[in-house]
């Protein structure tokens, strides 16, 4: 059996670079390039009841890995044990069927969580000032015998009346109906000075 070698915190930062270099200083588990600032050492942690070594190679260094990555395979290992976990399965099979899990669900995505599905709201875009302005520019061309315009609220959702209107308005801007009669042309001139009130 190989004896274990205890290191000072001086030869730790020697064998970080060295190990680092040995890595094409890449970190093990994102196999990216990192800097020698962003790399650690990683341990497997031990309990201090158990002894250093065996199998499971507890409290002894694994490879150099991004420091980000050191803290989520830490927190990973905390919870595998937390949750009860470890009495079940190990973490590698249980991360290599999480990965299978979530690569190859035992379901087909038909069916919409209650708490994803679109709330109301989100089915539909907000009508946006200028929006408004230029289906209020023609409003009285459509309903000339109509006095007021709609108000304009920020909890105009664009569907419905809203959705028709501003599809007709974006063809008067656009290139549909270029001409207006005399009469259309004094209806606009209205809608906008109520709107620059």
């Amino acid at each position: 059996m190989t004896e274990l070698i205890p290191l000072t915190q001086n030869e730790l930062k020697d064998l970080r670079e060295q190990q680092w270099t040995k890595q094409n200083f890449k970190c093990a588990i994102l196999n990216i390039r990192i800097e020698a600032n962003e790399c650690v050492l990683d341990h497997k942690h031990k309990l201090k009841s158990e002894e250093c070594g065996g199998p499971d190679g507890l409290g002894c260094l694994r490879g150099v890995i991004h420091h980000n990555v050191n803290v989520f395979e830490g927190k990973l290992e905390r919870l595998w044990k937390r949750y009860g976990l470890s009495k079940v399965i190990t973490l590698p099979d249980l991360l290599r069927r999480c990965a299978d899990y979530i690569e190859h669900p035992p379901m087909e995505p038909l069916y919409i969580h209650p708490n994803e599905k679109p709330k109301k709201k989100d089915l539909y875009k907000r009508l946006t000032k200028t929006e408004y302005k230029r289906i209020c520019k023609f409003y009285f061309v459509w309903f000339p015998g109509r006095k007021i315009l709609p108000k304009f609220s920020k909890n105009i959702f664009i569907k419905d009346k809203w959705e028709a209107w501003l599809k007709k308005a974006n063809d008067y801007n656009g290139f549909g109906t270029g001409t207006f009669t005399k009469t259309e042309k004094e209806l606009i001139k209205k809608a906008q000075r109520l709107i620059k009130k």
